[in-house]
């Protein structure tokens, strides 16, 4: 017999678990303009008679739109670091983890095992003129035109509307890794409309924000090593200085607010930690002789406080400020970085990096990663983003624009986006960052698909680690899919959710006031980053208890 329930999205079905141990998810409350997405667990518990799965035809009924997808079990060689064995994760062992979402089509079966646990993943997108009510969706299993499973949800439509964004959110987006992994010539054709499909992808699930490689980001690369050019500036350098063309800049400009991205975060100027390093610059250099050779300028052990270096970014920065305000003021879209993550003992270093450009960039926003509050309290950066296991010191602060981020060593009971963390674990970060009015957050990979320095190419469809570069999941939210489009993972729609929550929670302070909303975020002891309730379903009772809130205010 074939066993179909509704569940929590934020479940993770493995493959050796019993589905009775599944709690079901029948109904939910969900606003206009919002996407909304849980899960139909199934298996089989009689053995069929021939090879160990049953092929199933499918419908799912609703007057919402919808996808629906098979949640994939992928490889996973480095669930945890393994210093960290002491934290709240679902396993600790090498594995299959439910992770990759394949879109199924109705006009071919779907597997259902024997004596295993699979999942299939539903997305609802609610329309903003959505009519309020209640909507059920029923997916139905077939063989032989014999009904042998069927499962509903009901989905409650609230007349209110998800609000605007307003935190800014941005992922890092690795170009360089589109053209490895799709095997095309950077800024070709192909590349400029995979590089596209991918953006729409990231804007769509809440990132704002995109990574602009004004010259080939120097993070994640190993000292000495280079990653793919992706230098979307054209530069010349001969015996009159400097020159810079800006043609691929504009496309970008206009592809990225085509696909609805609000800022550009402009590539760090300055190699990370404040190494004595500078990021790599290709430029045509016309020769004493007159020859003229497309080239790396600037030998990667130069030092960024030599005179030539300095030339060289005030006479960029200068040129592509302007060019930025011509594009309908993309000037004040831009984002800045001096040095990702600097030591407390480079401080000195970062003031000096800083004093170089500092007359330039000083009307925009200048945002970096770092772990010591003295960056902020010496007023050298403006927008500090600290990782969320060291954001204490920041928050006592009361910094008016305060962010912060986590990437592969933040654990210690934080959220993050490991394959190994349970999907609450993952959206309740969005709780967190409205609980201490967070106005922007930070994560380093959208979709690095390189190993640790970027030394090589790895597949994430085998190496979901980055070769042991840190836990499976930290560096990529999305796989490289057929036709140059993103395969998304159910990570993804866990962070976007996260997101959701905030505009949602911000409505309902807008309503009822901050105390009442905090009441049911604190409803079980203060929520920080460290600590927070650690039941499988606190996310979605929250979100059903602030939709409850906002209903009656409506």
């Amino acid at each position: 017999m074939i066993l179909l329930k509704s569940i929590h999205s934020t479940e993770r079905c493995f493959f050796d678990e019993d589905i009775h141990t599944k709690a079901p998810m029948t109904d939910m409350t969900v606003l206009r303009g919002e996407q909304c997405s849980f899960q139909f667990a199934c298996t089989a518990d009689t053995a069929p008679g021939w090879g160990n799965a049953y092929p199933v035809r499918w419908t799912l009924d609703c007057a919402l739109p919808w996808t629906l997808s098979s949640v994939e079990l992928m490889p996973n060689r480095e669930p945890i670091f393994q210093w960290k064995l002491g934290e709240p994760y679902l396993r600790t062992t090498p594995g299959l983890y439910p992770d990759l979402l394949r879109k199924l089509s109705p006009d071919k079966p779907y597997q259902v095992p024997y004596g295993g646990l699979t999942s299939l993943f539903c997305v609802l997108e609610i329309p903003e003129d959505a009519k309020p009510g209640m909507y059920p969706v029923t997916l139905t299993l077939f063989q032989n035109e014999n009904t042998v499973a069927q499962s509903t949800v009901q989905i409650t439509v609230l007349p209110a509307v998800l609000p605007k964004q307003t935190l800014t959110v941005t992922q890092w987006f690795h170009c360089d890794c589109l053209a490895s992994l799709y095997e095309v010539e950077v800024f070709s054709e192909e590349h400029w409309q995979i590089i596209e499909n991918y953006v729409r992808t990231a804007v769509k699930t809440g990132t704002n924000t995109i990574t602009t490689p004004v010259f080939t980001p120097p993070m994640d690369t190993e000292a000495g090593h280079e990653r793919p050019t992706v230098q979307l500036v054209d530069m010349r350098l001969d015996k009159d200085g400097w020159h810079f063309g800006f043609d691929k800049l504009e496309r970008w400009v206009a592809m990225c607010r085509r696909c609805g991205a609000e800022y550009f975060e402009v590539s760090h100027l300055f190699y990370a930690r404040c190494d004595l390093i500078v990021p790599k610059v290709m430029a045509t250099v016309v020769e004493e002789d007159g020859t003229e050779v497309y080239r790396r300028v600037f030998p990667w052990n130069t030092d960024p406080r030599s005179d030539a270096y300095r030339t060289f970014i005030r006479a960029f920065l200068t040129a592509f400020i302007e060019k930025m305000k011509s594009l309908d003021g993309a000037d004040k879209q831009c984002l800045y970085h001096i040095s990702d993550e600097p030591y407390l003992n480079r401080i000195d270093i970062y003031r000096a990096l800083l004093d170089e450009v500092k007359d330039l960039i000083a009307p925009y926003r200048r945002i970096d990663a770092i772990s010591d509050v003295e960056y902020y309290t010496e007023g050298l950066v403006t927008v500090p983003v600290p990782e969320t296991m060291s954001i204490e010191p920041f928050l006592k602060e009361n910094i008016p624009e305060l962010w912060t981020y986590y990437c592969c060593d933040t654990t210690e009971g934080t959220s993050n986006r490991f394959f190994s963390m349970s999907g609450d674990r993952i959206r309740v970060l969005g709780a967190q960052l409205w609980r201490y009015n967070i106005k922007g957050f930070l994560h380093w990979g959208f979709n690095f698909w390189y190993s640790n320095g970027s030394r090589e190419v790895v597949n994430p469809y085998y190496i979901t680690e980055g070769n042991y570069f840190g836990p499976a999941g930290d560096a990529f939210l999305v796989y490289p899919g057929k036709k140059g489009l993103p395969a998304e993972s159910v990570r993804l729609h866990y962070f976007a959710e996260s997101l959701q929550d905030v505009r949602a929670l911000q409505l309902a302070e807008q309503l009822c006031g901050r105390d009442a909303v905090l009441a049911l975020v604190d409803s079980e002891g203060p929520l920080t980053f460290r600590t927070y309730p650690e039941g499988p379903h606190f996310c979605h009772e929250l979100r059903q208890k602030v939709n409850e809130l906002i209903a009656a205010k409506l």
